[in-house]
């Protein structure tokens, strides 16, 4: 039957729409005055609303296929979200998601995300659970405001964002059976600055870092059983450098007390010591001052320790006896001989070796 001329209809309700079908009365069209908007039902449950804002979804459940999305602006604000999806593909300028309770996605495929803004989350916790790859790529920042945020994926994880990440939350986990479980750099993980290879099959162990106040320092440590050894390497035959760059020291041992503190250790030069001729008794020996100017960079000192290196065999039946700081770039050597012989005088070459204590 055509219609020519308006007509005005009751408000209606969700139990009792306006607009609604013989078989279905509680399923149709209402307005809710107090909030000034259009709203369908279903079944008696409000599930859309239309405001001047646009449309509001209540309960959406996407049961299978695929999901792509493509907005400006995407704004989604409630309670709890699930979702459980094949495949997602988002391409939005901005992507906020605000809720008061959980998010949980959940694709058995791929999950992706393309924003050319930010991407904004904000939510009590987040669990994104894939079985294919994870991906966000972000051309401005990630912001996520939560309590925990979880992500596991049997595939890859990839961030690619051009400007910043921004994360606010209780505790993050990445569940991850890869070499590049978590991998930071310019190319990502074909040239990492950092990267954590979670990949062995019985992986217990790791390595925490646990910060503290301004001065009190940062801790790192194994973690795993009761007794986890620990390593640090460079890579091939490149040298491993400790406190290259600080000028504190360095300390080595559990006792605070008598735990010293070395402020680098050091190798000489080459340096000619005049063993002098003397013929042993007992209890003769005989001292030699040299004077090492220049030999170090860092000058020893009374209270440094050295150790004199030979670097050719000492004359015959000579036994070098001691070496140590007497002054400023100065260290004395003392030579003795095998009892009862005779050492025929000669140059010889050392280094030292200089354990900075001072």
């Amino acid at each position: 039957m055509p219609i020519n001329a308006s007509f005005s209809a009751l408000d209606g309700s969700k139990d009792a729409p306006s607009f609604t079908f013989l078989g279905r009365p509680n399923t149709g069209l209402f307005y809710d005055a107090g909030n000034s908007e259009l709203c369908v039902s279903i079944g008696g449950t409000t599930v859309a609303r239309f405001d001047s804002g646009g449309l509001q979804l209540t309960g959406i459940d996407f049961l299978s296929g695929d999901v792509a999305m493509a907005f400006d602006d995407w704004t989604v604000t409630m309670d709890d979200m699930t979702w459980t999806i094949d495949a997602a593909a988002w391409t939005v300028a901005s992507f906020s998601v605000t809720a008061s309770g959980n998010i949980s996605l959940i694709p058995t495929g791929d999950l992706i995300v393309t924003a050319t803004d930010d991407l904004l989350v904000t939510c009590e916790s987040t669990v994104i659970t894939a079985t294919g790859d994870v991906t966000f790529a972000v051309t401005d920042d990630i912001i996520a405001t939560c309590e925990s945020a979880s992500v596991t994926a049997t595939g890859d994880l990839t961030l690619a964002i051009t400007d910043d990440i921004i994360a606010s939350c209780d505790a993050f986990t990445v569940t991850s059976v890869s070499t590049n479980a978590l991998a930071v750099g310019r190319l990502g993980a074909t040239t990492p600055v950092l990267q954590v290879d979670a990949s062995t099959s019985t992986q217990a162990a790791g390595v925490t870092i646990t910060g503290a106040a301004s001065g009190s320092g940062v801790a790192l440590a194994a973690l795993g059983g009761a007794a986890e050894p620990m390593s640090i390497n460079a890579k091939g035959t490149g040298a491993l450098s400790l406190q290259s760059v600080a000028t504190g020291g360095l300390k080595v041992g559990t006792s605070t007390a008598e735990c010293a503190t070395i402020k680098g250790i050091y190798l000489s030069a080459v340096l000619a010591v005049t063993i002098p001729s003397f013929v042993a008794t007992a209890a003769d020996s005989v001292v030699e001052t040299t004077t090492v100017a220049g030999a170090f960079t860092v000058q020893p000192v009374v209270g440094d320790m050295v150790i004199a290196i030979p670097q050719e065999a000492l004359p015959t039946d000579c036994l070098l006896a001691s070496a140590y700081v007497t002054n400023t770039d100065e260290i004395t050597f003392t030579f003795n001989s095998k009892e009862g012989g005779g050492v025929t005088g000669a140059a010889k070459n050392f280094k030292v070796l200089l354990i900075d204590l001072t």
